[in-house]
């Protein structure tokens, strides 16, 4: 059997008008980001984000999870293989808030 040459099928897809359409590029925004993300401290600035992928039977896992902007470090997080909304995201940021004033309350020293 021969080998199939790249270039012919390319050109043959030309003429027959099967190649798909490039994407037109797309112009760099006019707006600079001036915006700091990143701190110097842990626990001064969090933020959240999310991503999925799908499984070997076919589902799809889904991920949410606050960083914090200093290490980057996953702070808190939740999985589902349905939807998330903003309750979800709000939930978890909520849960990072009250493990962290767990946290800044057990470091107080009560005297009495």
């Amino acid at each position: 059997m021969p080998a199939i040459n790249a270039k012919r099928v390319y050109r043959i897809m030309r003429q027959n008008a099967l190649l798909l359409e490039r994407k037109p590029a797309v112009p760099p925004s006019k707006r600079a980001h001036t915006g700091r993300v990143a701190v110097k401290e842990s626990n001064q600035r969090w933020c959240s984000d999310g991503f999925e992928f799908c499984c070997d039977n076919g589902e799809r896992l889904r991920v949410t999870f606050a960083l914090d902007c200093c290490d980057r470090e996953a702070l808190h997080w939740a999985v589902t293989t349905g939807g998330f909304n903003s309750e979800t995201v709000q939930d978890v940021m909520l849960e990072r808030w009250n493990a962290a004033s767990a946290t800044i309350f057990r470091r107080l020293q009560w005297s009495g």
